[in-house]
């Protein structure tokens, strides 16, 4: 107890202090442990007059600004990768077609409720772990039959390939894997990128 309270060297660090100090050490950011809360698209943010304009501003600011807006972040859970190796510091993108190789698996923690829910939904998964409760993701009876598909094995060109019978299907179903992963109800195994899609 002593320690946690006064220890010499611990201090309180600001999303911008976070980002200078990675710089100074040569490191390049990964991505936040729990992003939901950091992200302009997720939670109350994502429904604000302002979203459009937090979503416009580049990752740093962005990240920034939630923890103002959010005012309660005690602390930051991060992956910070060193910045002279040739992978990329964050390997999950939705741009191209690297997205097709990847597994979509469902974190332990997140919990599907399929009661009194808002008009439209069929279910509302929150993840247990946030510790705000704005971020929950609500979803509709398109997105609940892709995420019953997600197995752990499956890769997501298998599961738009097995579902695929609607117009419009895969640029929808890519949405709302992003958002999964987004609200941190979903992670991404992408060891293996160039492997051939089995879809």
């Amino acid at each position: 107890m002593a320690d946690a309270l006064l220890h010499p060297q611990d201090r309180a660090y600001t999303v911008p202090e976070i980002y200078a100090w990675i710089d100074r050490c040569s490191l390049s950011f990964g991505r936040w442990i729990e992003q939901a809360p950091y992200l302009a698209q997720c939670g109350m943010v994502g429904r604000s007059p302002h979203a459009s304009r937090l979503a416009a501003l580049p990752s740093r600011q962005q990240h920034a600004a939630l923890e103002l807006f959010r005012g309660t972040m005690v602390s930051h859970s991060f992956i910070a990768y060193r910045d002279d190796g040739a992978e990329e510091s964050q390997p999950i993108t939705f741009a191209g077609d690297r997205w097709r190789d990847y597994i979509p698996i469902k974190l332990p923690w997140t919990v599907c409720v399929r009661e009194r829910l808002p008009p439209g939904s069929v279910a509302v998964l929150i993840n247990q772990s946030h510790t705000f409760t704005d971020l929950i993701l609500t979803i509709d009876a398109f997105e609940d039959r892709l995420l019953g598909a997600i197995d752990g094995n499956r890769t997501l060109a298998e599961i738009v390939q097995m579902l695929a019978h609607e117009r419009d299907f895969e640029r929808r179903a890519l949405s709302f894997f992003e958002r999964l992963w987004q609200y941190d109800q979903v992670v991404f195994d992408a060891s293996n990128p160039h492997k051939p899609s089995r879809a």
